[in-house]
């Protein structure tokens, strides 16, 4: 899948007020929700001691590769405010609650939902999923580096105290390094977010954007292989040239400040060309259809839910195996020196 890591400074709250924004609320509860992930993907937090001890994670190290829905832990969460409001009033401190017998202790007006995180050596997803029915929808942003809507819309608030304007979001959109809350008070549809937490190329602290999915840049391509070699096509005149058995799929790239998300439309089956090798990490998730991932000497068939990770330097190749498959894709670099020594122990 390609990669990039071009700037897009959209709608930014940056990242100096983000980092400020998550030292304060440590004390608000706000790092219980997310430390399972905190210790081994969140560099600028990370102790000067983990920070020394890591070696990174090299070329071929890790043995994660996939992780299907099946197989990720879920957690039945809830959020509120002391105040019963959202963050944007005056000294309203976020409280949330984690597993089903805290969940049932929350407040009547809580905000519930199942989150399902997919843990890989380089990065994280994590879906966050509220019924139609069950309660407003509300969520204060910690450590997410990306946010995609997958289903639903929400109004991204800043926090009390900070600099910002509410900004609508909908299905399709995505979130760079976004801070804040998330919340609609009667969602007329399920909700479900795909956050991730992954690295990115831009030294500093990067921007923030909110990309619509009108923003994102549409391409279209052909892949295919041809005695042997790999052949590829994306510019119109060459996409006609493509044999009839080529993988034709579409792409809209949604580009932040050091990173991207992808997501790669097939509308009929096929197999890309023969092995390709990636020059870094790329985290996959599975948003309708099927698929099957060769990656290494690994095969899975993946679903909606089921997610993959792209091995730097392992060779692979995609199989789409139903209609209108759909996946999402990210980059999820290595910065060696960076993450803590739990990243390169599994």
């Amino acid at each position: 899948m390609p990669q990039d890591s071009q700037n897009n400074d959209v709608n930014p709250p940056t990242g100096s007020n983000r980092r400020s924004a998550l030292r304060g609320l440590v004390g608000l509860g706000a790092l219980g929700a997310a430390s399972p992930l905190i210790s081994s993907i969140v560099p600028s937090l990370t102790t000067p001691a983990m920070a020394q001890a890591s070696r990174g994670v090299t070329a071929n190290g890790g043995d994660v590769l996939f992780i299907p829905a099946s197989a990720a832990e879920v957690v039945p969460m809830a959020e509120w405010t002391s105040k019963g409001e959202g963050a944007d009033v005056e000294n309203a401190a976020f409280r949330y609650a984690a597993g089903a017998e805290n969940v049932a202790k929350a407040p009547a007006n809580a905000s519930r939902y199942e989150a399902r995180t997919y843990q890989y050596p380089t990065g994280a997803f994590r879906t966050l999923t509220w019924k139609k029915g069950g309660g407003p929808v509300l969520h204060q942003i910690t450590f997410e580096t990306e946010i995609i809507v997958l289903k639903g819309s929400l109004t991204l608030s800043p926090l009390y105290g900070f600099p910002g304007k509410d900004v609508k979001v909908n299905a399709g959109d995505v979130l760079f390094h976004p801070a804040g809350q998330l919340h609609n008070a009667k969602p007329s549809e399920d909700t479900i977010l795909l956050t991730a937490i992954v690295g990115n190329s831009t030294k500093g602290a990067p921007k923030g954007a909110h990309v619509t999915a009108k923003q994102a840049t549409v391409s279209t391509t052909a892949q295919w292989e041809e005695n042997g070699k790999e052949m590829s096509a994306n510019k119109p005149e060459d996409l006609k040239k493509a044999p009839k058995t080529a993988l034709t799929f579409t792409t809209a790239r949604y580009v932040g400040d050091g990173n991207s998300v992808r997501f790669a439309t097939f509308k009929k089956p096929g197999k890309s060309g023969s092995n390709t090798t990636s020059g870094r990490d790329v985290l996959c998730y599975i948003a309708s259809g099927s698929m099957r991932r060769t990656e290494g000497k690994e095969v899975q068939v993946m679903k909606v839910g089921d997610t993959v990770r792209e091995k730097m330097g392992n060779p692979g190749f995609w199989e789409v195996l139903e209609p209108n498959t759909v996946f999402i894709a990210t980059d999820a670099p290595l910065l060696p020196g960076n993450f803590s020594p739990t990243m390169v122990s599994r």
